[in-house]
This record gives C-alpha cells, structure tokens and sequence, in this order.
C-alpha cells in the first residue's frame, strides 16, 4: 500500500484529490495521513465526503476513516462502473472542486455517467464552474468521446443551492488505452490568438445595478489596448446574489483563462480590474498554461505525456507533482519556465 504524506508541499485537500484519482486508474491502494494538517482546521471538510461518497456510488471502492475532520484515510480502489448520480455537497460547497475529481475518473468508467451536483457553483477557493467549463474542459476533452457542463443554477455563498448537470462519454476504459492513445501535451507554444472573450455572470438581483456591465468596464480598464474582445453578459438565477467574471484568450494551440467572484463591499468594477490583472500576468509572460490551470494538467501529463509553459510555478503544481510520480511511472523536469513530463 502506497503511504502519503498529507501535509507535503501545499498541504491542502488537492493531495487527497489527485491521489483518490490516479488511485483508481492504477488500481493502487493508498493510506494518506496529516491530511490539510497546515490548515486552521484540518482534516477532511464536507467537501472531501462529497467526493468520497460519489466515489463510492460510481466505483466499487472502500474507504476507511472518512468521516468529518478524519486526518488519515485508507482508500482500496475498485472498478470505475460510472452511471447516473446525484450529489449534494450542501450550502455553498464547491462544485468545481468536487468536478475536479469525479470527471477525470468518469473518464475511465465503464459507460457513460450523468451527475447532478447541488452547491456552489462560483465560491471562495475553487475555480469558477465557467472556468471549468471554458478552460479546463479544453484540456480535459482529449480523455473524453464527449462531455458537457450545463449550469442549471448558480450557487453563490453563503446560500449556495446551485445545480449543475454533468455528462461524461468515456474515451478510453483503461490506463493503458489512454497511454496508447491520448495526444501528448505539446504546449511549448500557444499559437496565433483566435479571439478573446470576457464573460460576465450575476444574480438577477444585481441587474437594475447593472453588477455584470461593471464588472467588463473594470475588465476593460486593465486590459487597454488588447485585441478586442468579445463580451458575454448574463444574470441568471440564484438562491442569494453574487457575481463571477471570466477572462479568455483562445489561441489555435492553447487557452489561457483568469476568473474571479464579487465580493461584499468590493465594487464591481474592481472584481473585473482583479481578474484582469492576473491574466495579464500569464498573457504578458508567454504562459501557455495559466497559473490556475497548471496543477490541474499535472496528472494529464502524467499519462499523455507532454510539456507547458508557466509565468510562476506553482506550489500547487510542485506538489501535484510529487503525488503524481508516486502513482505513474513518469518523471517531471522544470526548466526555466517550461514545465515537462518524461514518460
């Protein structure tokens, strides 16, 4: 049994994430100990149940120690089965969090899954479900036939309540498949830029404030003179308000992204201004991967092979990386600003 150290690194749940993941595709068992010990309140979170227990409906896994605030945990992998699911990770719990873990395995089930989830769709401490649908998805797609992200309603916090439903045609059955198959990474470059986009999302409670027009005016202000972009302004439904703003940057070989969520007192216009300036970061630096992506690609790697480029790297990525040669037979290299996998 593979023994992990919780508290290596960032120390955070994404230890548990990537691990309970590549656990399943290596059929490797794992005992993981000091899980978020670094945090004010360590230990397994609601969140992490949630992730657990739909683990536990789609695959034929056992699990031992998770319960609520749990510092160790022993996972025995079982066969990935997929199916139809629902999941309510309660109040304002992350759902992108939550997807970040569940799409890559329903990649590897045996059928096809649809899952509905109940929570929060665009909260403090995970990705916006619009980055995980416009960013992520694009580098995810590859282990897919087919997949889709519909956002039925938004959940802000502290409320939560949002719904999203999630679809998942697997394209390979087994790790090895998927070695033989999947088109390595090659993101050394990005290519000529097709478009770029700003996509800005509040709650029908925010329109007469005009919330989401401000948030692309901050937008505006910060980027200047760039290639202009195209604007998407929605308000949609939700229990309480809030507000979310993406950027993209659509190149023929990549796509960069930067997101972020209103916040209390905060004006809307500098929610924009914030999202921009840390796009700016990875756009002015000759990322291929932005800095919220790159963890996430990690594990990718880790099968397909490949290589991106980074403006920082990551303590995130550092550590996904440590996780992942645990679980695959694959060695990193960072050299400068680029990032490889030697498979």
């Amino acid at each position: 049994m593979l023994e992990i150290d919780g508290s290596f690194g960032e120390g955070g749940g994404q230890i548990l994430r990537t691990a309970l993941f590549l656990s399943l595709i290596t059929k490797t068992p794992f005992k993981i100990k000091n899980i978020r010990k670094t945090r004010k309140k360590p230990g397994l979170k609601r969140q992490h149940l949630s992730i657990i227990e739909a683990l536990g409906k789609i695959t034929r896994s056992k699990t031992v120690g998770d319960s609520l605030g749990s510092t160790e945990l022993l996972f025995y992998p079982g066969e990935i089965v997929g199916g139809n699911l629902e999941i309510d990770i309660k109040t304002a719990g992350s759902i992108s969090l939550f997807l970040q873990t569940i799409l890559p395995v329903l990649a590897f089930a045996k059928g096809p899954s649809k899952i509905t989830i109940i929570g929060g769709t665009d909260v403090p401490g995970g990705m916006t479900i619009d980055y995980l649908r416009y960013v992520y998805l694009e580098f995810f797609r590859r282990f897919t036939r087919r997949v889709y992200i519909e956002v039925k309603r938004r959940g802000y916090y502290p409320a939560g309540g949002g719904i999203v439903e999630v679809g998942v045609e697997p394209g390979f059955k087994n790790l090895e498949k998927a070695k033989e198959k999947v088109e390595s990474y090659r993101l050394g470059s990005r290519g000529t830029l097709k478009r770029m986009r700003i996509i800005s999302v509040a709650s029908g409670k925010l329109k007469r404030r005009k919330v989401a027009e401000r948030q692309v005016s901050g937008v505006l202000s910060a980027i200047g003179s760039l290639e202009k972009p195209e604007i998407e302004i929605r308000y949609e439904d939700s229990l309480t308000p809030g507000t979310s703003v993406l950027i993209l940057a659509e190149f023929t070989k990549t796509v960069l992204g930067a997101d972020n969520i209103g916040k209390l007192g905060v004006p809307a216009e500098k929610i924009g201004k914030m999202a921009a300036e840390e796009f700016l970061k990875d756009l002015n630096s000759g990322a291929t991967v932005d800095i919220h992506m790159q963890d996430n690609l990690i594990p990718f790697l880790g099968i397909a092979g490949g290589e991106f480029r980074v403006s920082t790297l990551t303590k995130h990525t550092e550590t996904n990386i440590w996780v992942t040669e645990k679980f695959l037979p694959v060695k990193f290299s960072v050299r400068g600003s680029l990032v490889r996998a030697h498979v």
